[in-house]
């Protein structure tokens, strides 16, 4: 359950008593359309209507896949909703850095230099405390 502005609203619960990823019917697992390409460029988008797995307000949902000059890929979310809701949208893609055929990516590690971090509890949702 989340409150916004007063009003109580129920989200599908997926992850024991947690809603992780939006609810069961995922938004990878929904067919998206191409709303604009180049060369360079796609962007993906979907409709939310309001009430879907219980989030306020009809929302439109995109995502823009840019490959730059120098090569870089960059990844850009964007939610339009005609209600306050909650957002937080994440790729969970992984890229082998030994490249094709170049083993698992189990043994990869990162290092994330940042001043702070909030810590998550014994169900990986964050407490709060940084």
């Amino acid at each position: 359950m989340i409150e916004i502005n007063g009003t109580e609203y129920h989200l599908t619960k997926n992850d024991g008593e947690n809603n992780l990823h939006s609810g069961l019917d995922f938004y990878h697992g929904r067919l998206w359309k191409v709303a604009d390409a180049d060369d360079t460029h796609v962007t993906f988008e979907m409709d939310s209507p309001d009430g879907d797995q219980g989030y306020p307000g009809n929302a439109i949902v995109s995502v823009t896949y840019t490959l730059t000059d120098e090569d870089m890929l960059t990844l850009t979310y964007r939610v339009l909703s005609d209600a306050d809701t909650p957002v937080n949208m994440t790729n969970h893609g992984y890229f082998n850095l030994l490249g094709n055929n170049g083993g698992s990516v189990l043994h990869h590690k990162a290092r994330i230099l940042a001043d702070f971090y909030t810590p998550s509890d014994e169900t990986s949702i964050p407490t709060g405390e940084v």
